[in-house]
């Protein structure tokens, strides 16, 4: 059970970094301008494609906010919690397998309908985006990376451990605390 509790956090985690990335990327990269228009990317002087011209209104960052990324980070942290209890209902060990592929099947779904329904050239356009590099003038940030990525293992861990002592695991006894009733 705890294994699967794990795969399903980190795959949560991910999909919430995912929605963490786009935001960061619209508020610090994606300059505000009045009206929305197409983003250009000219080469710089080593090659590097970068931002030329084009922009999105504040509305419309707004809008996605709104009607996207806040839905996207609701929906992963309600199936985290509703994965929870759908594994723990789950009578053998063959059950919590098959309902933890499902979860990360869910999770994955969003990505999924996009490839399938997009256009070839969105998905071209989208594949030959340059990358936004975080701005880290003073290299902090880069020195933190192993550092960040043991944090997010732990903070996973801890997850699962918060989950493994508050739900009831169907058909088995006790946890890592005991529960009181």
């Amino acid at each position: 059970l705890a294994a699967a509790f794990f795969c399903t956090t980190v795959c949560v985690m991910t999909d919430l970094q995912d929605t963490w990335d786009i935001l960061y990327m619209l508020r610090k990269h994606v300059p505000t301008v009045e009206t929305t228009s197409v983003l250009k990317f000219k080469p710089d002087a080593d090659g590097e494609l970068k931002l030329a011209e084009g922009g999105m209104s504040l509305l419309r960052k707004i809008l996605i906010g709104v009607c996207i990324l806040l839905p996207k980070l609701l929906l992963a942290i309600a199936l985290l919690l509703m994965g929870f209890a759908f594994l723990s209902v789950s009578p053998k060990n063959v059950d919590i397998i098959l309902n933890a592929t499902a979860l990360v099947f869910i999770i994955e779904m969003d990505e999924a309908l996009f490839d399938y329904f997009s256009l070839p050239e969105v998905r071209s356009l989208m594949g030959a985006m340059p990358t936004f590099e975080e701005e880290d003038p003073s290299g902090v940030l880069v020195k933190l990376r192993p550092l960040w990525r043991f944090l997010k293992f732990l903070l996973c861990c801890a997850v699962v451990a918060v989950g493994m002592v508050t739900y009831h695991w169907c058909g088995h006894e006790g946890h890592f605390l005991p529960l009181v009733d």
